[in-house]
């Protein structure tokens, strides 16, 4: 007891002491609430003059103001347009706070300039910090530019890329439609990386397509593709209210001995609304050669509001 109130006290002291080298910030609260006023007060002022004074605001990059440097980056965003841009990727490179380097990349993705998609190019690809880059991806996608499109497939083709931010790439280029099918079949047999894949596949969800539902559905059958891949192109083929459930049948027949596979199409009758999704659980739970599936189908007919499931269950209880 003696020797954790020692250790209790001696990370106080320590606390204490990193709290004290740390210098507090100049003047008042009330004295930053002024500065903040007159910086906002450079809106009704020409660009010419509002210019020097927001540049200067934004050399002064001690962490005391970087809410200032924050409001001085939305201010020069909206005063000086395109002249702005080479400023605010100065900001990105150089602010040490975050908070304010978002903020430059998000103005800088509000102009249709060309500077600016490679200017959110070079952050993709040379900044250290994954959020950054994260914020130039979906800025990236934001923009109807050939030049941005190529910059998403770079960084989603890029094997040295964190996978993270390689997912998020693709992602993005299925959600705003900025690649078709076959670049993304291609980019899913090149890739090795399981999180890359996912995210494919759910780039390939969003193309809302015949073509990309039925190539999921290939995705599922094929036997030579990791398990988690294909539980994931089941799970987002199920979610077309088109899809065939006698597909479905024939992925769970043909996956006699990965009962992992057969699990996940178990699940996804369950999640279907359609009185036939019912019917499969029903028969699987009856007749299927596997105790564990027909246990397993049991388990999804008891989440469900159809009588039948309700009977079946009655009738083995009382059998």
């Amino acid at each position: 007891m003696r020797q954790l109130i020692y250790s209790a006290l001696g990370l106080a002291v320590l606390a204490h002491s990193v709290l004290a080298q740390q210098p507090a910030c100049p003047g008042s609260s009330a004295d930053a609430e002024m500065r903040s006023a007159a910086l906002d007060g450079l809106r009704r002022m020409d660009a010419s003059d509002a210019m020097p004074i927001l540049t200067g605001v934004l050399k002064q990059r001690d962490p005391c103001r970087a809410e200032l440097r924050k409001q001085a980056v939305s201010l020069l965003a909206r005063k000086a347009g395109d002249d702005a841009l080479p400023m605010l990727l100065d900001v990105v490179r150089n602010d040490p706070s975050d908070e304010v380097k978002n903020d430059a990349v998000f103005w800088l993705s509000r102009t249709a300039s060309d500077f600016a998609t490679s200017a959110l190019d070079s952050i993709l690809f040379s900044a250290g910090n994954s959020e950054l880059r994260n914020t130039a991806i979906f800025a990236l996608s934001r923009r109807e530019s050939p030049r941005a499109a190529q910059s998403l497939k770079r960084a989603a083709e890029d094997e040295k890329m964190p996978a993270e931010l390689r997912g998020q790439a693709a992602f993005w280029l299925g959600r705003q439609r900025l690649a078709d099918l076959d670049y993304f079949k291609k980019l899913y047999t090149q890739t090795k990386n399981e999180e890359v894949r996912g995210q494919v596949i759910q780039a390939v969800v969003n193309l809302k397509s015949k073509e990309s539902g039925q190539w999921l559905l290939d995705l599922a059958k094929d036997k030579s593709q990791d398990t988690e891949s294909r539980k994931n192109a089941i799970f987002w083929a199920s979610k077309s209210t088109s899809l065939d459930l006698d597909q479905l049948a024939g992925i769970y027949a043909a996956a006699r001995s990965d009962q992992e596979i057969q699990n996940q199409v178990l699940f996804v009758y369950s999640r279907r609304s359609e009185p036939a999704a019912v019917d499969k659980l029903i028969a699987i739970a009856r007749t299927d050669d596997s105790i564990e599936m027909r246990k397993e189908a049991l388990f999804w007919l008891g989440r469900t509001d159809d009588p039948r499931a309700r009977q079946l269950l009655k009738d083995l209880i009382t059998k």
